[in-house]
């Protein structure tokens, strides 16, 4: 067996630590642990990857994890804003939208109809195989 690798953390981001365990699932088995602001994630190799290479594999994984989480968390105001504004746009409009959906004209549905009967007249490729028909239909000669 394979020795394995453990990563201490002083302090962890929560989401970015399950995250970036759950990323190293793929290459090693991942027991995740917390302790008070704290946390350690034990890698236990599945494959030929040396237990350093998959410590060193993790930090990068977590440093990604907390940049993109920030990001996330700092522009949920903005994301908060912009539905507050959506709203009250909506609200403004009497909440339907500013120009009724235009209908088809006879035309276009004749000419959908045409395409259609089209469709529906092409017997399509040829089957030689048999293998295009359903599983049940092809064992019922049998």
């Amino acid at each position: 067996m394979r020795a394995s690798a453990v990563v201490r953390l002083a302090s962890v981001d929560e989401d970015a630590l399950l995250a970036a365990a759950y990323l190293m699932t793929a290459a090693a088995y991942v027991l995740v642990s917390r302790k008070g602001k704290g946390g350690a994630v034990e890698l236990r190799p599945k494959g030929k990857t040396a237990a350093k290479a998959l410590a060193a594999a993790f930090r990068r994984e977590y440093a990604n994890q907390v940049l993109r989480w920030s990001l996330s968390r700092g522009g949920l105001g903005l994301r908060a804003e912009t539905l507050r504004r959506a709203l009250a746009l909506a609200e403004a409009a009497g909440g339907r939208t500013e120009a009724p959906q235009a209908s088809l004209t006879p035309e276009q549905k004749a000419e959908i109809a045409a395409l259609l009967a089209e469709a529906d007249a092409d017997p399509g490729p040829k089957d030689p195989l048999g293998i295009t028909r359903p599983w049940e239909e092809s064992r019922k000669d049998r």
